[in-house]
């Protein structure tokens, strides 16, 4: 309750003092339902969430489920600064924000997960260039996210100037610069060839769809 009353401070225009060294975030949703019911973990994603060490207070903006194989496969929450949604300064890495990612699977080991974001990433670059110049740091962030158990939590911390930070279980897992590399990892959720039925509902546009992939 601290936290949050915080971070609605700041966003009311209040100074926030960064941490020397990066905190461990605050949980953006709470642990998933022993039946990974999604609608149960559309409903876990605290209103708003503070990231210390960068003074940035951010807002939910939107969530839904994303689903595999016709089944729960994560809840995805986007946040982002207060006021109006600049889509197009979201999905060209201009605007900072937050992708907090809730596991309703219940397990995916470290092998599945890398084929599996490798493939998103690999997706999302478009020509097969783009996809040979970013491989390596597509290997990168998919080792940083790792494994995933139902009720974890991954956190996509991204800022213009500082690039993009993976947190898991806690800790920071990665840091990746580049603007062509983070514009791709945020077009999975966020870009315009991202799913409607993903895209919409985290920047508000809709509600109670989710997506498959």
């Amino acid at each position: 309750m601290i936290r949050k009353l915080v971070a609605i401070a700041c966003i009311a225009g209040a100074t926030c003092v960064a941490a020397a060294e990066p905190a461990a975030p605050a949980s953006a949703a709470a642990p998933a339902p022993a039946d990974a019911d999604p609608q149960a973990a559309k409903d876990t994603f605290e209103d708003y969430v503070l990231i210390e060490d960068w003074s940035l207070p951010l807002r939910l903006s939107g969530n839904t489920v994303v689903s595999r194989r016709y089944l729960p496969f994560y809840a995805v929450g986007l946040y982002v600064t207060k006021g109006p949604i600049d889509v197009d300064a979201l999905a060209n890495g201009l605007a900072p924000c937050r992708i907090a990612i809730h596991w309703l699977v219940p397990e995916i080991n470290a092998a599945d997960a890398q084929a599996y974001w490798q493939e998103q990433l690999a997706r999302a670059a478009g020509d097969e260039l783009a996809q040979q110049r970013l491989a390596g740091a597509f290997t990168r962030i998919a080792t940083a996210i790792g494994e995933a158990h139902r009720g974890e939590e991954l956190l996509l911390d991204y800022h213009p100037e500082r690039g993009l930070r993976v947190w898991r279980d806690g800790k920071v897992r990665g840091q990746f610069a580049g603007l062509e590399l983070n514009r791709t990892v945020l077009s999975l959720w966020v870009g315009a060839k991202a799913p409607s039925d993903l895209r919409k509902p985290l920047l508000g546009l809709a509600n109670n769809l989710d997506a498959t992939q």
